[in-house]
């Protein structure tokens, strides 16, 4: 079963509290990680 959309929001918003370095130094926006998440089946975490 896939997420929902609100799923995915809120996964991705979790993620970025979690390591806000891929909003604030990847995709610039929540919404473009739930998009990258869906496109690519992928999530990656860094910190700097």
């Amino acid at each position: 079963m896939l997420p929902t959309d609100a799923e995915m929001q809120s996964f991705a918003q979790e993620m970025y509290e979690f390591c806000p370095d891929i909003v604030e130094q990847g995709t610039e926006s929540i919404e473009e990680l739930v998009e990258e998440i869906k496109k690519t089946k992928k999530l990656f975490l860094w910190w700097d």
